[in-house]
């Protein structure tokens, strides 16, 4: 496929209420996005305006503004989701994130009031501008010289930035989480890679008749008072029975499954596995609820109004009950055990 700098049709993507328009002079860009979010696509409508634009631009180099100041060097949730080939390298380098060039890297212009913000060792630059509500992504192209072909980063790779970055500029905030809904409202699973948060939102969602919210990464917000889950609807990774690493399927189009795109939330629950027996809830003190929702959160450095994000996380502790599921024997699940929450 050739690149030409030409006019492409953008489209639109809602996450959380949030409407965003992508445009690109890339197709591929354009193509591999329509894919990660086909779950989200909003058809074009003169009636609808964008609350937010993000555009994506080739280019061969990035320059910042003279002024331009070191904000953060921070990881973030879902910078391993691509790329990885299997469960054991990904969280490899996520452990090792802080001792190389994996992390984004954030600097601020007083002169633009922009963030220019560095990912995948200088791959890509992202400029965000929060005052008009764009956000503009610089694909580094590099040349190589010995076979005289241009090589293009995959957009796929700063898709979870792009998204935390957008979502909370308009105050809603990712979270390293998966979540379904019951007839009671969702609830949201937290943990560490491989705690088993995509096994239990499977099968709650295929099995047991709950609706599937995401299994990775989801954002909660404030609506009048009450704390919501808006659904990130991404294909699924996912260890299947026999299988070395994880697999790649999408819960709605290849497995049927019910899928809702928010929902307050009834319950956060740090899962446990114990693989035997009937799951159990066990409730959870306000400290270490707190320190649930920090750790499955991105830094406050990275929020851009970091007053309004705590006060989303403090009324989400003492508004919303948790617990720890231990999770117990697969066969047994039953989504009444939160449904009775």
């Amino acid at each position: 496929m050739s690149n030409h700098k030409k006019e492409i049709n953008p489209f639109l993507f809602e996450i959380a209420g949030v409407v965003v328009e992508m445009s690109s002079s890339f197709q591929l860009d354009l193509d591999i996005m329509l894919k990660y979010l086909k779950h989200h696509i909003v058809e074009q409508n003169d009636a609808i305006v964008p609350h937010h634009k993000l555009k994506t631009i080739n280019t061969m180099h990035m320059e910042l503004p003279d002024d331009a100041q070191h904000k953060w060097t921070l990881g973030y949730h879902g910078m391993m989701r691509f790329g990885a080939r299997n469960f054991i390298e990904r969280f490899a380098r996520k452990l090792t994130y802080r001792y190389n060039d994996e992390a984004a890297v954030c600097y601020h212009s007083d002169t633009t009031g922009c963030d220019y913000i560095r990912i995948s060792k200088g791959q890509f630059w992202i400029i965000n501008d929060n005052t008009n509500n764009e956000t503009i992504c610089h694909i580094i192209e590099t040349h190589n010289s010995l076979i005289h072909k241009k090589r293009k980063p995959s957009i796929s790779a700063a898709a979870p930035l792009l998204l935390h970055l957008i979502l909370a500029a308009h105050k809603r905030y990712v979270m390293h989480s998966s979540a379904v809904k019951c007839s009671n409202g969702a609830h949201v699973f937290l943990g560490v890679s491989g705690s088993g948060k995509s096994t239990l939102c499977t099968d709650l969602a295929q099995n047991c008749g709950a609706e599937f919210m995401g299994d990775d990464l989801i954002c909660i917000y404030e609506q009048g008072g009450t704390i919501m889950a808006g659904a990130l609807l991404l294909d699924v990774k996912l260890f299947e029975e026999n299988k070395s690493c994880k697999n790649i399927i999408d819960l709605i189009d290849d497995r049927g499954v019910k899928f809702c795109h928010s929902a307050p939330v009834a319950s956060f629950c740090r899962v446990n596995q114990t693989r035997t027996g009937a799951s159990t809830l066990e409730p959870l003190d306000d400290e270490m609820k707190l320190h649930q929702l920090l750790m499955s959160s991105n830094n406050a450095a990275m929020q851009p109004d970091k007053e309004h994000w705590m006060n989303v996380i403090i009324n989400a502790c003492t508004t919303v009950p948790m617990f720890t599921f231990n999770f117990g024997d697969r066969n047994l699940l039953d989504k009444k055990i939160l449904e009775e929450i």
